[in-house]
């Protein structure tokens, strides 16, 4: 198989591009819906398995991937909530109204992950830490969810910088991407995630642990074993993925007039888990947003830049405190 066979492969460095991640959304929905404290251990299952968990819940031992009763019994108190995509999608438009306050051209990766072009808002807002900044601060006012925000070279690293709460520099992508598990390519994937799974599985049985591992094969060879899904694997590895955002161009909408719907439409992927992204942006901070339940986490010093919603962050020049 050539390389024809597989995706594209870019000439140059990808395009940045900011992601924002809302923690544990499934669950964070279902417990808006359902009107359940934000105190109280919950989780979202499918009829057979947990699929999200809160963060009280986890931390009472719940997983995700337990059987109800085994999770009932970790977690006695635990309110189980019925997994409902639409409802999540539903939930989620206020988020996305809130960082169209910010800036115009977002795109719905999935319920729970926003994708934006961040060259030209960084510029806008003076600097990529102040985008992020006002992304988290503007959905923690409006929305009353914390969120965090990665910016990268790439999509893929994006959404992965934005797990990590980090702004990753413009040409260190593929420094912050090498020593990431292999599972992480299932946390970028928005469809076909089933088969992504079987990749990841695979891949660690060949004795793949890390996404540097698998950068440093000749993408000839992975794309003649895997096909398409392994030459998109390949370049989320290698910080080469670059998938605009379709949205880059498109004015900023009225919340009135947008649907989720119509969002939804515009995120099809054709072949590849990854065909609709948008791409990366810059290094790592996170700064302190209001959380859903209207407090906010206690600050924690790091270095360089982080982007977690546990308070309304600031740049650090105007000394913030960020964790990381």
């Amino acid at each position: 198989m050539s390389t024809s066979d597989g995706p594209p492969d870019p000439g140059g460095t990808p395009t940045r591009v900011a992601a924002l991640w809302v923690p544990d959304w499934p669950v964070l929905a279902a417990m808006t819906a359902e009107d359940v404290p934000a105190h109280t251990p919950a989780a979202v299952h499918d009829g057979r398995r947990v699929v999200a968990v809160s963060a009280v819940a986890r931390a009472a031992g719940v997983r995700r991937g337990m059987r109800r009763r085994h999770a009932q019994e970790c977690c006695p108190e635990l309110v189980l909530l019925t997994a409902d995509p639409g409802r999540d999608a539903r939930g989620f438009e206020p988020v996305a109204a809130a960082a169209e306050t910010v800036v115009s051209g977002i795109e719905i990766a999935r319920s729970g992950l926003l994708l934006i072009p961040s060259r030209g808002a960084g510029r806008y807002h003076g600097s990529e830490q102040a985008l992020a900044a006002e992304l988290v601060g503007q959905v923690a006012m409006l929305a009353g969810y914390e969120a965090q925000v990665g910016i990268a070279d790439g999509s893929g690293a994006a959404v992965l910088a934005a797990r990590a709460a980090r702004i990753v520099p413009h040409g260190a992508t593929a420094a912050f991407l090498a020593p990431l598990g292999i599972g992480e390519l299932v946390h970028v994937a928005t469809q076909d995630v089933g088969d992504v799974v079987g990749l990841v599985d695979l891949l660690g049985r060949l004795g793949l642990r890390t996404l540097g591992d698998l950068a440093r094969l000749p993408r000839s060879d992975v794309l003649a074993r895997f096909g398409r899904l392994g030459g998109w694997a390949h370049q989320v590895a290698a910080g080469t993925d670059d998938r605009p955002t379709r949205c880059a161009g498109s004015s900023r909408t009225s919340p009135s007039s947008r649907t989720l719907t119509r969002r939804w439409s515009v995120w099809r992927p054709p072949r590849s888990p990854l065909d609709g992204w948008p791409r990366p942006c810059t290094p790592g901070w996170s700064p302190q947003v209001r959380r859903a339940d209207g407090c906010r986490s206690p600050p924690a010093p790091t270095t360089g830049t982080s982007w977690s919603g546990h308070g309304a962050p600031t740049p650090p020049s105007a000394g913030c405190r960020w964790r990381g």
